[in-house]
């Protein structure tokens, strides 16, 4: 990574053009595909989350742990 970076509230953005970078977590990050120069092919979904909304063409995520809603650390969905 270069460049500058600002922070707010655990979300990390580009300070010239408001772009979504990360989002820290308490035990890691997660970062957004789209700001990434070349696509990593050597990982895989482990959690899709928000999968009720998912359009109904599109398929579940092989092998991922599925939530409704946002992941929370309970266990339960947060909607």
């Amino acid at each position: 990574m270069s460049g500058e970076v600002s922070t707010f509230d655990k979300r990390s953005f580009c300070p010239a053009c408001g772009s979504r970078l990360f989002f820290f977590f308490d035990d890691g990050v997660e970062v957004f595909l789209g700001t990434l120069d070349e696509a990593p092919y050597a990982i895989s979904p482990m959690v899709e989350v928000w999968a009720i909304r998912r359009e109904p063409w599109l398929a579940a995520v092989v092998g991922a742990v599925l939530h409704e809603g946002n992941e929370i650390v309970s266990g339960k969905d947060e909607g």
